[in-house]
């Protein structure tokens, strides 16, 4: 027998014991959530409105579906029309492949689904939608729904389209996999999470768009989860690992690979206390491009703070205006063949601690680094800001014609060699307010050329400390010596000329006079100048190199 929509099902008043009864649909014919159906005439179980149905001619017996994988969430009568309320179908079948022993994967078609409250997804759980995004889960309102939460510090009762939850004090969330869904908020106020998981582990979340929240995807002290081809989108911050207290702990072994935070307005990636991670091919596109925030934030693409160990493999930062990566009392960082590019910036930041690279008590080395930018000029922004860090740099692309540094007395910033640097020591950049630095240029046989020539920049009031040089892999020759000065031409401007014997792969010390540690009288006010480093390549073996540093400070 076929029936045409569930109040017909509920109605029948002869149903037959273990007949095959066809349902055409849950409200109309053809709308998704029809099935085959059995009567269990002794069952007396809950009706949970998709699955089990009771009779509306008897108090005893159950009509029951039968299926196979996935659930599908029109069963349970979400229409996705973009007009009813589906967040009690929604939920309803969310609770059912949570607590099912046969089934763990939700099915939510193409469609529009608005609902009023959050989501809950409880343990083991996948979701998944319809390609391209076409299943959207819009919130309309700003409610927080109540929901027991095993933790004070992970309060669940907040306003989010979607929550992964714990199912008690202790333990994680574990196992959740969610693909190929939109969540939007359109209420009235911004939501303020899209997707909420604190304390989650073996959670993987793919090809999930959050648009238009204050955090689109939010989560703390979680391990081993895989987030894959994201996107965050018109939210205030696009990915947030939070703090955590000490004693809740800290996120380990996640990956982040191929995610996009479009069009955000105050950071990219915020990430605190996460350890060995990696972020692969990620981008953060036209962060802060429409509008500057003045509530004392400093729009940043890539900020990490308390975290150890982390890696970024060919990540992107595209017209914005931002600091590209702030590094807050972060250790082993490594970024590797990554590209920022930014427009002209005209914008006065409000305050004059941002940098287009900022470290703060951080460790950092970056390798194959482009960085391009226009103007930063009036911005009060610095090219690269460092308190307390030490920093190299290798083989790194810098295009910045304005700018100015900040490296105090406690921090280092190394050039180990590539391109010439424009990002920190530019001969035609001024450089104010750098206390203190050490340049070190690792110069390579094919650098010096045919007349073994390699210069270092060096900002117009630096006042040099110290020089010294190390000779890698030399030829035991009499003949071979090093001169360092800055007039090639004029043997007075020398430093020194070295003649061998002098030890290799160890520092030789370079004394300098107070007559010859300032910028010489003979160059124009304003500009840089730079010290030039001679000697004979031939009388470098294959493989060999100088390492030279130079220590300064600058004079106010």
């Amino acid at each position: 027998m076929t029936f045409q929509h569930l109040s017909a099902l509920r109605s029948y008043p002869n149903p037959i014991p273990n007949e095959v009864y066809h349902l055409l649909g849950y409200h109309t014919p053809g709308d998704g959530g029809g099935g085959d159906f059995y009567w269990d005439s002794a069952a007396t179980g809950g009706d949970n409105t998709g699955m089990v149905f009771q009779s509306t001619q008897s108090s005893t017996g159950r009509w029951k579906r039968l299926y196979s994988d996935p659930v599908n969430a029109r069963w349970f009568g979400a229409k996705g029309d973009g007009t009813t309320d589906d967040t009690l179908a929604l939920q309803a079948a969310l609770n059912f492949v949570a607590n099912s022993g046969k089934s763990r994967t939700l099915l939510i078609p193409d469609g529009v689904y608005n609902i009023t409250s959050q989501l809950f997804v409880l343990d083991q759980t996948h979701i998944t939608g319809s390609v391209n995004y076409k299943t959207i889960i819009k919130k309309t309102t700003n409610t927080a729904a109540n929901y027991p939460s095993p933790r004070p510090e992970d309060m669940y009762n907040v306003d989010a389209i979607m929550c992964i939850v714990q199912p008690s004090y202790g333990l994680y969330a574990y196992q959740n996999n969610i693909e190929n869904i939109r969540l939007k908020g359109e209420a009235p106020n911004k939501n303020q999470y899209g997707l909420y998981y604190p304390r989650t582990n073996h959670t993987r979340l793919t090809k999930v768009e959050v648009e238009n929240c204050i955090n689109g995807f939010y989560t703390k002290d979680s391990w081993q989860c895989e987030h894959i081809a994201l996107v965050a989108a018109r939210c205030d911050h696009g990915f947030v690992f939070a703090p955590t207290t000490p004693q809740s702990g800290a996120g380990t072994s996640c990956t982040f690979v191929r995610c996009w935070a479009s069009g955000c307005r105050l950071s990219g990636y915020n990430i605190r206390n996460l350890y060995y991670t990696s972020f692969s091919d990620c981008a953060c596109d036209k962060l802060n491009n429409n509008s500057y925030s003045t509530d004392g934030i400093i729009p940043t693409a890539y900020s990490f703070e308390g975290c150890d160990g982390i890696t970024m493999m060919s990540c992107g930062v595209e017209s914005g205006i931002c600091q590209a990566i702030h590094l807050k009392d972060t250790k082993a960082f490594s970024l590797t063949g990554s590209f920022h590019s930014f427009p002209p910036i005209s914008t006065v930041f409000n305050d004059t601690t941002a940098g287009l690279l900022k470290f703060e008590n951080s460790v950092a080395a970056f390798s194959g680094y482009l960085l391009y930018t226009e103007s930063l000029q009036g911005t009060n922004m610095s090219n690269i800001y460092a308190t307390t860090s030490q920093v190299s740099f290798t083989n790194s692309i810098y295009s910045l014609p304005y700018g100015k540094t900040f490296v105090d007395n406690d921090s280092t910033i190394i050039d180990l060699g590539g391109t010439s640097s424009h990002l920190y020591n530019p001969t035609t950049t001024p450089v104010v307010n750098m206390t203190a630095a050490v340049i070190s240029k690792h110069i390579r046989v094919p650098d010096l050329g045919a007349k073994g020539l390699a210069y270092i920049s060096m900002p117009a009031k630096a006042v040099i400390r110290g020089i010294r040089f190390s000779a890698l892999n030399t030829t035991n020759t009499s003949s071979f010596k090093i001169m360092v000065g800055y007039n090639a031409t004029d043997k007075n401007s020398y430093y020194g000329v070295v003649n061998w014997p002098f030890p290799t792969d160890q520092y030789v010390q370079l004394a300098v006079s107070p007559g010859k540690s300032r910028k010489p009288a003979t160059l124009s006010n304003g500009e840089g100048w730079v010290l030039f480093v001679s000697t004979d390549p031939s009388q470098l073996a294959a493989g060999a190199g100088l390492v030279f540093e130079v220590e300064y400070v600058i004079e106010n």
